[in-house]
C-alpha cells in the first residue's frame, strides 16, 4: 500500500522519476546492450569495405546478406524460447553463438562460408534486443517498480530507445575516425596495408569485443532469479 502511495503521489516527480531511473541496475545493462546491438547494426560501411578490397568482389555481398533472413524465422521462436527458459537466458546463450560466429568469421579470414556462418551467429547474437525490445524494457519497468516503488514507463522507454539512435552514432564515429587514422583513400584501387587491417579489425575484431562484452552484461542481467520475487510483491500490491 505504502509503495502504491509513493508511485501515486511522486509518479511524476522529475526528482522520483530520476532516482527511480539511478536505482534501476537492469535499465543501465539493456541500455548497455541496446548500444552494443545498434553500433554491430550501425557497421554496414564497413562491410562494403571488406567485401572491396579483401574478398575482391563487392557483389558477393549480397550472398552474405542472407544471413538476414534469421531474423523473420527467429521472430516466431524467440518469444517462446524466452517463455520457456527467461529472459536472462536468452541474452547468455545469443551473446555466447556471437561469440562463436565472430570467431569462425575471424579464423576463417575473407572465406566467403565461414562469413556467412559467422554472420548468421553475429544475427542471433543480436535477435533478443533487436526483436524483443519490449520485453526487456517491461521487465525493466516492473523491477524499477518493485525496487523503488516508482513505476517509471515513460522515461524508461525514452532512455532505451535514445540509446539505440546513440548506438547508430557511435558506429558511424568509429568508422569514419578508424579508416581517417588508418589513411584509408576511397580513390584508390589498392588500399595501404595499415588501411587493410583496420578494415579486418573493424569488420572481425570490433564485432568479436562487442560480443564478449554483451555476454557479460547478459550475465549480469539476473531477472529472471528474481522475478518469481517481484511478480509476486507486485501483484499484492496491486491488489491492495
Amino acid at each position: 500500500m505504502a509503495a502504491d502511495t509513493k508511485a501515486a503521489k511522486s509518479g511524476n516527480s522529475f526528482g522520483a522519476t530520476i532516482g527511480a531511473v539511478s536505482k534501476n541496475k537492469f535499465l543501465l545493462i539493456v541500455v548497455g546492450l541496446m548500444i552494443i546491438t545498434n553500433v554491430m547494426n550501425g557497421m554496414g560501411t564497413v562491410t562494403t569495405y571488406y567485401f572491396k578490397y579483401w574478398m575482391g568482389d563487392i557483389g558477393l555481398m549480397s550472398i552474405a546478406s542472407l544471413t538476414s533472413l534469421v531474423a523473420p524465422v527467429s521472430l516466431v521462436f524467440f518469444p517462446v524460447l524466452a517463455k520457456k527458459f527467461g529472459t536472462s537466458k536468452i541474452l547468455q546463450a545469443c551473446a555466447v553463438l556471437g561469440i562463436i560466429g565472430m570467431s569462425i568469421r575471424t579464423i576463417g579470414g575473407p572465406n566467403l562460408a565461414t562469413i556467412v556462418l559467422g554472420g548468421a551467429f553475429q544475427g542471433i547474437a543480436l535477435m533478443p534486443i533487436s526483436l524483443m525490445i519490449n520485453t526487456y524494457i517491461i521487465d525493466c519497468m516492473d523491477y524499477g517498480e518493485w525496487k523503488t516503488g516508482v513505476r517509471v514507463e515513460g522515461m524508461v522507454a525514452s532512455i532505451v530507445n535514445f540509446s539505440g539512435k546513440v548506438g547508430g552514432a557511435i558506429a558511424s564515429g568509429i568508422v569514419g575516425f578508424v579508416m581517417g587514422l588508418a589513411g584509408y583513400n576511397g580513390s584508390l584501387e589498392v588500399q595501404s596495408e595499415t588501411a587493410m587491417n583496420a578494415i579486418v579489425g573493424l569488420y572481425n575484431y570490433l564485432p568479436l569485443a562487442m560480443c564478449i562484452l554483451m555476454l557479460v552484461l547478459a550475465l549480469m542481467y539476473k531477472v529472471d532469479q528474481i522475478r518469481p520475487q517481484m511478480e509476486a510483491d507486485l501483484k499484492a500490491r496491486h491488489e491492495h
